[in-house]
């Protein structure tokens, strides 16, 4: 167990330097929020950096129907349905962003994107989509540079992960 013990220290040691941070991702649902509060919270409290939150499947809040006194009193029908899920959206959409509040309070000082929901993202072109949809992600670099974090052999974070996964 000394080894074990031993081996948490230095894999602690490594997540602590500053050639290493975390980004927090999350859905904006109540559930997955509280869980990246604690998470969060934990990094900080641990000493690990945070370098940036994604906040990904954000519902659009839908422009304003406007102050339409007709629209309270539509007969059952195709434009009805159409108005309650308007309603809907914007509630939800609401909610959302009072639920996201709480992390982005905690995450002051560090970059939060907010990624909509849109269709899935399967293939190189649905990424490329996305990542026009995003402004900046942590800097000018963008999600690609996220991506390459992630992807590339050449990454310091993949081939520390690579290393630690091989027990190097």
């Amino acid at each position: 167990e000394a080894w074990l013990r031993e081996r948490a220290a230095e894999t602690a040691a490594v997540l602590r330097s500053d050639r290493r941070a975390f980004v927090l991702v999350s859905s904006p649902r109540g559930e997955a929020i509280d869980e990246a509060v604690h998470l969060a919270d934990a990094l900080r409290v641990g000493g690990y950096p945070l370098a940036a939150t994604v906040i990904n499947l954000v519902h659009p809040t839908p422009m304003a129907l406007g102050a339409v006194a007709s629209l309270d009193d539509l007969a059952p029908g195709p434009l009805a349905d159409q108005v309650a899920f308007h309603r809907d959206l914007t509630a939800l959409a609401a909610d959302e962003a009072h639920e996201m509040r709480a992390l982005q309070t905690l995450a002051a000082g560090v970059p939060v994107v907010e990624v909509p929901l849109l269709d899935d993202v399967q293939d190189l072109s649905g990424l490329a989509a996305l990542g026009a949809r995003l402004e900046t992600l942590a800097g000018l670099s963008g999600l690609g540079d996220l991506v390459l974090t992630c992807g590339s052999a050449q990454s310091r974070n993949m081939s520390l992960g690579l290393a630690l996964g091989k027990g190097e």
